[in-house]
């Protein structure tokens, strides 16, 4: 997600989830547990903690989410 859009969630008291599913993470099949806290010190970093929720989208994904293999 753009960082104007991250700005304009913070104006309009919206969440956004952070996913476990590791293609929206890396653009790859592979991801870690640190690529997930990456995001999500990235998000609370730019616009609070307080925006930030986990989505972890696992419902008919055909890949290992990190922390899981």
């Amino acid at each position: 997600m753009p960082d104007d859009v991250l700005d304009e969630l913070k104006v309009n008291r919206g969440v956004i989830m952070i996913p476990f599913y590791p293609v929206f993470l890396t653009c790859s099949n592979n991801a870690t547990v640190t690529d997930i806290m990456n995001h999500i010190h990235y998000v609370a970093d730019r616009i609070g903690v307080d925006y930030v929720g986990l989505g972890a989208d696992l419902d008919g994904i055909s890949v290992t989410v990190p922390g899981n293999g």
